[in-house]
């Protein structure tokens, strides 16, 4: 009776302990998938997370990518009006000789001799024109033989080297004549015009005369009052080359500088859009590539 009591104690003991031991495994398996979902859970919401970020920023490149193209297209409109006017110009100052934009075809041989004959030293010149000179020579002049005396303060002038007489500033008379012994030929002269400073065609920071002629060519020779020299010939042709000279180095005020900031940053904004211009080349070329391949 005892070892029955006692195995039916055992039995009831196993048996208890055998279904709290399959509560226990039940409430294991639940933790178990309360922490797989746990765990599940925030790696499929990082994947969304990393997937939307990947797709808003390949969105993002598009956009980008078309921004920059229009960005290119537009400044490449505007810096090409600029290339096209350097090509213009280059153009034109090819095709045209630079004789006759200078107008060397209408300059008159100059055959005048120095002559010497009763010349006077330059300081007995000098003071005869009450002058001290920083630099002389001494040259034919419409037929005479003088000296051009340069001073350190005011204009140069020349001095009739056989009589010591001044004969700087010249009137419009000795311009005519001046011009008229430069030019090749036997034109008629429109008019005598006098500038007290630079103009911008002259171009020449003195004062001068300014003959013009009406030989069809539109010459016209500026004579500076100081010296008697002719210091500029202009035409038609000149006037047109110039135009584009001017469109080509940028400078659009006395046109005579191409190595200004302007023009520096110009070139380089075109170096810069040529190149980037390759760089946006390369995915279109990527694109047209796979789409042959796909057809």
């Amino acid at each position: 009776m005892r070892s029955s009591a006692a195995g039916h104690v055992d039995l009831a003991r196993v048996a208890g302990v055998s279904k709290s031991g399959r509560h226990m495994g039940k409430a294991a398996r639940l933790q178990v998938r309360h922490a797989a979902r746990f765990c599940t859970l925030p790696a499929l919401d990082l994947a969304a997370l990393f997937g939307n970020i990947a797709h808003q920023i390949k969105l993002g490149t598009i956009e980008m990518w078309r921004w920059l193209i229009t960005l290119h297209k537009w400044a490449a409109l505007i810096i090409g009006l600029q290339v096209l006017a350097w090509v213009g110009g280059g153009l034109v100052m090819s095709a045209i000789p630079i004789q006759q934009v200078r107008g060397e075809h209408n300059i008159a041989e100059q055959t005048a001799e120095l002559d010497l004959s009763g010349v006077m030293s330059p300081a007995d010149a000098a003071a005869s024109a009450d002058i001290t000179p920083t630099s002389v020579e001494l040259r034919a002049w419409l037929g005479r033989t003088v000296y051009e005396f340069g001073r350190e303060s005011g204009a140069s002038l020349i001095v009739d080297a056989v009589s010591g007489e001044i004969l700087s500033p010249i009137d419009a008379d000795t311009a005519r004549a001046v011009a008229l012994a430069d030019y090749a030929g036997e034109p008629e002269i429109d008019s005598v015009t006098f500038f007290a400073e630079a103009t911008w065609e002259s171009r020449r920071d003195m004062p001068t005369w300014r003959v013009d002629f009406s030989d069809g060519n539109g010459t016209r020779i500026y004579v500076s009052t100081a010296t008697g020299e002719v210091v500029a010939r202009r035409n038609d042709v000149w006037r047109f080359y110039d135009f584009f000279w001017m469109l080509h180095i940028m400078d659009y005020g006395d046109r005579s500088h191409f190595n200004h900031p302007l023009l520096i940053l110009a070139s380089l904004f075109a170096l810069g859009m040529s190149l980037f211009g390759f760089v946006l080349l390369f995915p279109w070329l990527g694109r047209m590539i796979a789409r042959r391949k796909r057809g």
